[in-house]
């Protein structure tokens, strides 16, 4: 019999959930000694270029950086994906400032970079101690950034989830994903998008996020772009608003920040968080009921979206956005027993006026777990199937998009079956 998520959290109970929270706090701890012995992920110092957050440059482009602050670069380095030595990296302030007032930091190498994916080390300082950080597929370079390209889309891959096993036995979400990456490396996609998911629940989130990351960095040939879903923002406490783990800081401090920006060519790529919420509303154990996994966005993201997709318009071609929730609540959410609007109505609105007021060509999402697309404004709004849970309706396939682009414009978009319930 097929168990809800929901289901399982009554029986669990508030009490189970939260002593096992607290077992996976994730360490921050930096040493004086050994730095070199303790490599890991890490996004203390730079938030991107990141593993969710990768630069796209040419041969000889200087590498955007944007650091947290929270830390000191004191060295960086790229590894080549493939292997071979490392390539050392001057990291400074470009002298002129942007018209708000900061000024950018970049990375840059000493000789133009072969095209390929790198892997970004830097050594972090804080309070006289330091460490070193990795973050894997951090920086793409492209000898070119065509018109004509493909890229994939993967959506609520779902590490963890055992409701998967109650209508497949013996799917393994791990061996479909690594088959998901290699449809896509054999397609010779640019990059891919996901659009969140790709964890299940408290307590084992951090190690969900970070098996998303090994099987990417170990098996794609190709960087991706993260944005989070409901399952990657929940919190754990035992009630009453007191929180022992959050998710987002699992995400944050491994794979880099909630939203991201990358410009492909004559496409620009717009991550969005549509879970846009305080600790306390997150809180899988607090007793929130079902409206804990709609969508909510903040007027401060939607200011930025707004100067993203401003900056977008004026660079022509097109604008792909991507996030987890779509705003438009046509598609309810099919949870057990419960349908549920995917999105509240905290930012909803403004987030469809900013769609009306910009234009953007498209808006990749999940979240739903099945195949649909419908038009807002000017806009279509693809949802990717899932990549690794329980269908829509157990109708829907188990799989990923392809998406083909010519002359910077979406042309066309492709689902490609990996499982379906019989």
């Amino acid at each position: 019999m097929f168990i809800s998520r929901r289901d399982f959290l009554k029986t669990a109970g508030v009490a189970a959930g939260a002593a096992a929270a607290c077992t996976i706090l994730p360490g921050m701890a930096y040493t004086a000694q050994g730095a070199a012995e303790k490599i890991a992920p890490g996004t203390t110092a730079v938030s991107s270029p990141s593993f969710a957050a990768p630069a796209f440059v040419m041969p000889g482009q200087p590498i955007p950086c944007k650091s947290t602050g929270a830390a000191t670069i004191d060295k960086a380095w790229l590894m080549p994906q493939g292997g071979g030595e490392p390539v050392p990296l001057d990291h400074y302030l470009e002298k002129m400032l942007n018209d708000d007032g900061t000024s950018p930091e970049f990375l840059a190498a000493e000789k133009p970079l072969e095209p390929g994916l790198y892997n970004l080390f830097v050594t972090a300082g804080r309070g006289g101690k330091q460490r070193i950080e990795r973050q894997p597929h951090a920086v793409a370079v492209f000898d070119s950034f065509p018109r004509d390209f493909q890229f994939g889309v993967i959506s609520d891959i779902h590490f963890g989830d055992f409701r998967i096993a109650h209508v497949l036995p013996d799917f393994d979400t791990a061996a479909a994903m690594r088959r998901e990456i290699a449809i896509l490396n054999d397609s010779g996609v640019q990059f891919c998008l996901c659009c969140g998911d790709l964890c299940n629940i408290p307590p084992k989130t951090k190690n969900e996020l970070l098996e998303y990351m090994d099987i990417l960095e170990n098996h794609a040939r190709f960087p991706v772009l993260s944005a989070p879903g409901n399952h990657d923002g929940y919190a754990a406490g035992a009630g009453g608003g007191k929180i022992t783990s959050d998710t987002f800081e699992h995400w944050t401090r491994n794979l880099g920040p909630l939203t991201c920006e990358a410009r492909f060519g004559g496409v620009s790529l717009i991550g969005v968080n549509t879970y846009e919420k305080p600790a306390a509303e997150r809180n899988l154990y607090g007793g929130l009921g079902q409206d804990m996994d709609q969508g909510a966005i903040t007027a401060a993201q939607l200011a930025r979206l707004d100067a993203a997709l401003e900056a977008a318009s004026g660079r022509g071609g097109a604008t792909i956005m991507f996030g987890h929730h779509n705003p438009t609540n046509t598609v309810v959410d099919k949870n057990g027993m419960f349908t549920i609007k995917p999105f509240s109505e905290t930012g909803r609105s403004e987030f469809l006026g900013l769609l009306e007021k910009r234009r953007p060509e498209a808006l990749f999402c999940g979240h739903v777990h099945g195949v649909f697309e419908e038009t807002h404004a000017a806009t279509r709004i693809l949802t990717a199937p899932t990549a690794g849970s329980v269908p829509y309706d157990n109708s829907h396939p188990i799989g990923i998009l392809i998406v083909t682009v010519k002359d910077a414009q979406i042309s066309n978009v492709e689902t490609v079956e990996i499982a379906r319930v019989k």
